[in-house]
């Protein structure tokens, strides 16, 4: 009988991600092995996985501002929160922001219970909280950020803000899917190549590929998950595509 021998690569790569263009995920580990064992030639496949990563930046930006009040009444409470909300949007306005990029959400109010020493709150009502969020959806990513690092001024001026971190995210991913897929399967040819060759044998025609996950990430970040990641936290990403190719020997 023939002895055969096939062989399976596992990739090593520190990206990888889903953002939704999985065709059939794969369950290959990414870790530093490579197991060899039967590989024949002929109807014989070999299969690896490449991948594929292009520096990108961020060309859109959502922030989230929440200004608060608290007041004795719920109608005191609202009062007083109109006024910083002007003072918020005349801030970001006077700042470059336009007013078409700014959406005012509903305004929220909820009591606020007394609280005894001992840390549990009563039915009394001490106070009221009246809230709005102020979303801010842009292009200018750059001035965005700047503000963002800005804004803390406002509260020195007394206005009561919830300010959390601009998410910048990139809006062009299909344009670049093809690309990177492109050249995540020349990265698994010739992946395939070096051990076809090692194996005395040559690569044929691809039998089958199926894409793995995409990834976005911060740049150089080690940062995985089996359930992709999308990082929004830096303007500079690293976006990585992954696919499994299945060569045919001769």
């Amino acid at each position: 009988m023939t002895e055969t021998r096939h062989w399976t690569e596992r990739l090593l790569h520190p990206h990888h991600f889903v953002v939704g263009l999985t065709i059939l995920t794969l369950g290959l580990a990414w870790t530093g092995n490579t197991v060899v064992s039967n590989l024949r030639r002929g109807s014989d496949r070999l299969t690896v996985t490449g991948a594929s990563t292009q520096r990108v930046t961020s060309d859109r930006v959502t922030w989230r501002i929440t200004v608060n009040r608290q007041a004795a009444t719920l109608a005191a409470a609202y009062e007083a929160l109109q006024p910083d909300l002007d003072r918020t949007n005349r801030f970001l306005q006077a700042n470059g922001v336009q007013a078409a990029e700014i959406q005012r959400g509903v305004i929220n109010s909820f009591p606020i219970y007394q609280t005894l020493p001992n840390g549990s709150t009563t039915n009394e009502v001490a106070a009221y909280r009246a809230s709005q969020v102020l979303t801010i959806e842009s292009a200018e990513v750059a001035r965005i950020q700047t503000l963002s690092q800005e804004i803390g001024q406002l509260l020195t001026e007394g206005v009561n803000l919830e300010i959390a971190p601009p998410a910048y995210t990139f809006s062009k991913l299909p344009e670049y899917r093809v690309e990177l897929l492109a050249k995540a399967t020349e990265d698994a040819r010739k992946r395939a190549a070096a051990i076809a060759q090692q194996g005395g044998s040559n690569l044929a025609a691809i039998a089958s590929a199926e894409t793995g996950v995409f990834q976005i990430t911060a740049p150089n970040s080690t940062d995985v998950g089996d359930g992709g990641s999308y990082d929004t936290s830096t303007i500079e990403k690293d976006m990585t595509a992954v696919i499994s190719v299945s060569f045919r020997l001769n």
